[in-house]
């Protein structure tokens, strides 16, 4: 378990959510091939969780990724819900 201080989330509007989807995909962002979400508008906007990858490399050389980790819900403290 590991934590971070000052750590912070950069919020995406809504009528921005679908582009924002799009451009991690085409990033190559996408850990557990989620995809693009076709029901976004059903997305809490107000909890978040962060996916850590990391990549090493082995003794060869060859760059390997280790699995994603997803971490715990993190709730907007400014939100009213």
């Amino acid at each position: 378990r590991h934590s971070f201080n000052n750590l912070g989330i950069q919020c995406v509007r809504k009528k921005e959510i679908e582009a924002a989807i799009e451009r991690k995909i085409q990033l190559g962002i996408d850990p557990y091939n989620a995809g693009s979400l076709k029901n976004h508008q059903e997305v809490d906007m107000n909890v978040v969780r962060i996916c850590f990858q990391a990549s090493y490399r082995d003794q060869q050389g060859q760059m390997r990724r280790m699995d994603p980790v997803l971490s715990e819900p993190v709730y907007d403290k400014k939100s009213t819900n």
